[in-house]
């Protein structure tokens, strides 16, 4: 794919700008008019059950624009108290984002844009701002200094911000309703020995503080069992509605129903016509077994199948539970605070280097992958290397697509070199602009977004935790953005073709930028309107999930529970896909700050867009449901110096092919001084990242008012908390500062069993579901009841009802109805 051969042309971003503007406006219109009608999609936040009242957000008006008013209102620091840490912190990570590119624009644009447009070079339109028209070798001067100026403050600022995270991640930890949680005392030790996993020398092995323990023993076949009998529930069921709609719909065409008994004994339910009981009609769903076995009836053969399994499983639970050692290599240790949790997880170790390797804090059971705890630790290795395999592979040759649809950014050039595409050139200049502008970037950020659903299913393979397995997507989804959004789009080879050139030629990178950063930029141009005024109201229209929730409740919900689950669901967030997104666009606007510093302004009102959006579901739509507690903000910052180095090496690199020996020597300088202050501040603040350091749960209780008061006084002076976070926004301050937020915070009280049980497998542990049918006016639910009842099975009809068109209904604005409704309790 090649950009380079076309001026970038007003026409072009207005081709680009005008189509994603009214798709833009459409996506708001209809958001604004269905908000309301599906506010279990646009606004749980506002009212669902499962949240707290304390932490709903509020609603003051149901009018089609009223909300628009709360939205202004709050700020981020409500998505910190009422949502989640992570949510907060990936706003801040935007507007951090979007601070950088304004300072970019403050200092790039009045110093490079007139230099750029009379550099005397043959750029046309909007190229002469670009660094390609600059002829004279001695005006790279401002480029070199602009690029000292601008990437020293993103340094800092990235340096800034990780400290912050670092203080924000303590004080947050160290309140008490976290730093009582049970997960917080709580380490996961994985490539246990056998001789280690005795309850009786707890302390002896994993430290004088251990109170408790949780071996994860290997389920085998029982996790396969549990996983039936939630199928069997579910078509039982389904075929028990289905029997009630059918003798509803039965008893509206024939009259009143009555209930036979058949000769087998069985309850067998009958519709009498008017002419009486000479026909009958019989309406028991059935079903042919393995699709051409014979035709058995659906109930009895799924109720039958569900009383088979909840005996299997209840004869394999306990030989499992009673040689849980023999074959496990995991356990939970509790501690007795979480000071003490931290101390282990550094602390505790044995004689060989495969023991107890890798560990784990902060591990809510919600987040375990528990098939996954016991992989041995060579085979854990050996999918490591696997995984990496697969994903360098997924990089490489995700090149053809991503490259065919970049390829339209300069398809009138590619009409001129073939002759079968010489037809695109007789298109009308409005087309062909739309072609060239709007289509690639679209086509490409459409192509991508499907790649961190393979990472995804890749990770949680082997990772213990959805946590790492989001940290691992996080890391392979930032270097698949950078070398095909980014590297691919901008070189006119492929990835794998651009990736031998520079194996074998490592010292050509610098010069290879220089060629062809400047002549991509106009598909960057067009990226960031596309993504920010395009995307941006799409994300919050979210088209998919709507017309998933309509079409699946139309076509698939029929019992009452399905239908709860379909409309108690809450949109979570993968923090894995979505921080390479926005990593790529500050990596993309750093890129370009020097070579194309209009860039920075698209990708600024991109990312503001982005911004808006993004809070806006936070605060009524998202439920986080993986909690990186901060490392994926770490992790997106340390990712944005990649930009930096693109950024110098390409101005390097372009120096070097116009001869500037002057700038050249001041790049130079600066690649180098980058890769010692970055290797410097790795030095001290990864292992403050890595390991949380905790001060006593007692030392929290006795913060003072004078804490409580200098935290005021240093986050409303932003200059000084700017200059100095070590000391204005310290883990004191801040500490203040959230407490304040959280006068109210609630200490997690835990039952004994909810404490014996909490890190057990829950294929050990749940319970058969108890069936929910519906109430119907016939009374079938009655007798099924009975009969559920008699096999065993607990049934009930509360909560929901079957109208005389056989209709399901449920309660939708009081969950708290529903037999099967429950507050998870925060652990």
């Amino acid at each position: 794919m090649s950009h380079r051969g076309g001026a970038t042309s007003f026409s072009a971003i207005g081709a680009t700008l005008v189509p994603t503007l009214i798709t833009a406006v459409l996506f708001l219109t209809a958001f604004v008019f269905l908000r309301r009608p599906f506010r279990n999609l646009y606004a749980p936040r506002t009212y669902f059950r499962t949240i707290a009242e304390k932490d709903r957000t509020p609603s003051s008006s149901l009018s089609l624009l009223g909300w628009f008013h709360d939205y202004r209102q709050l700020d981020d620091t409500f998505v910190l108290q009422h949502s989640s840490l992570d949510g907060f912190l990936f706003l801040r990570y935007q507007k951090v984002l979007i601070a950088l590119c304004v300072a970019g624009v403050l200092i790039a644009w009045p110093i490079l844009l007139p230099v750029n447009a009379t550099g005397g070079g043959s750029s046309k339109q909007l190229d002469v701002l670009g660094i390609g028209n600059v002829k004279d070798p001695k005006r790279l001067y401002a480029h070199a200094v602009v690029a000292w100026l601008f990437f020293a403050f993103v340094s800092f600022v990235v340096t800034r911000e990780r400290i912050f995270a670092i203080h924000l991640r303590q004080a947050h930890a160290s309140t008490r309703a976290n730093a009582l949680r049970l997960s917080a005392r709580t380490v996961l030790f994985l490539g246990v020995p056998h001789r280690l996993l005795d309850k009786t020398s707890l302390q002896k092995n994993f430290g004088s503080a251990a109170v408790r323990a949780w071996i994860v023993p290997k389920v085998g076949r029982l996790q396969g069992l549990v996983e039936r009998r939630t199928w069997l529930v579910d078509s039982l069921e389904t075929a028990e509605v289905r029997l009630e709609q059918n003798v509803a719909r039965q008893a509206g065409e024939y009259g009143t129903g009555d209930h036979v008994v058949s000769p087998g004994g069985r309850a067998w339910h009958r519709i009498a016509t008017e002419e009486g009981d000479n026909t009958r009609a019989t309406v028991r769903p059935s079903h042919k077994r393995n699709l051409v076995g014979e035709r058995v009836d659906s109930i009895s053969f799924y109720r039958d199948k569900l009383t088979e399994a909840v005996s299997a499983i209840d004869s394999l639970r306990a030989p499992v539970v009673e040689h849980a050692d023999r074959r496990s290599q995991a356990i939970f240790v509790e501690y007795r605070s979480q000071e003490a949790a931290h101390n282990a997880y550094e602390q505790v170790h044995d004689r060989s280097p495969f023991a107890l390797q890798p560990r784990y804090t902060n591990v809510q059971p919600k987040e375990v992958l528990w098939a996954n705890l016991n992989i041995d630790p060579t085979v854990r290795i050996a999918y490591t290397y696997l995984s990496v395999a697969v994903v360098v592979v997924i990089i490489l040759f995700w090149s053809i697509p991503v490259g065919l649809a970049g390829s339209l950014s300069n398809v009138d050039n590619l009409a001129r070199r073939f002759k079968w595409l010489r037809w695109i050139n007789k298109l009308p200049p409005a087309i062909l602009d739309f072609l060239k502008g709007f289509v690639p970037p679209f086509v490409v950020s459409t192509v991508v977004s499907y790649v961190p659903y393979f990472f995804r299913y890749l990770a949680r393979a082997y990772q213990p935790t959805t946590v790492e397995a989001e940290n691992l997507v996080q890391t392979w989804y930032m270097a698949f953005q950078i070398i095909q959004v980014f590297l691919l789009t901008t070189f006119s080879s492929g990835a794998a073709a651009l990736a031998q050139k520079i194996a074998n030629d490592p010292t050509s990178l610098p010069q290879r930028l220089a060629k062809n950063l400047p002549t991509a930029s106009s598909f960057y141009l067009s990226y960031f309107i596309v993504q920010g005024v395009g995307t941006a109201p799409k994300d919050v229209l979210d088209l998919s999930d709507l017309l998933t929730y309509l079409f699946s409740s139309w076509l698939f919900d029929r019992t009452p529970r399905q239908k709860y689950v379909r409309g108690t669901w809450i949109k979570g967030i993968g923090w894995g896909a979505k921080y390479p997104k926005f990593a790529n666009f500050g990596v993309i606007a750093l890129a370009y700050a020097c070579i194309s510093p209009l860039v920075l302004g698209f990708a600024a009102v991109g990312l503001v867009l982005f911004y808006a959006s993004t809070k806006y579901n936070l605060l009524y739509r998202v439920q986080v449901k993986v909690e990186p507690r901060g490392n994926s903000y770490s992790q997106a910052l340390k990712h944005l110096m990649a930009g930096v180095y693109l950024a110098e090496l390409c101005l390097l690199g372009f120096c070097t092919l116009k001869e500037a020996t002057g700038p050249v020597v001041l790049m130079i300088a600066l690649v180098i001084s980058t890769a010692v202050y970055q290797f410097t501040v790795d030095q001290y603040l990864d292992p403050l990242e890595k390991f949380l350091p905790l001060e006593s749960l007692e030392s929290d209780a006795d913060s003072s008012g004078l804490f409580r008061e200098s935290a005021r006084f240093n986050l409303l002076d932003p200059l000084a908390s700017f200059i100095w976070p070590a000391v204005f926004t310290s883990e004191a301050t801040l500490r203040a500062w959230i407490k304040d937020l959280w006068d109210d915070e609630s200490v997690p009280d835990y039952t004994d069993d909810e404490l014996e049980n909490a890190y057990v497998n829950p294929a050990l542990t749940s319970k058969t579901p108890k069936l929910w049918i519906p109430r119907d006016p016939e009374a079938v639910s009655k007798q099924e009841i009975e009969e559920n009842s008699a096999a065993g099975l607990a049934t009930t009809d509360e909560g929901a009802e079957l109208d005389e068109q056989g209709r399901v209904w449920w309660d939708e604005d009081d969950f708290s109805r529903a037999p099967i409704f429950k507050v998870a309790k925060p652990f």
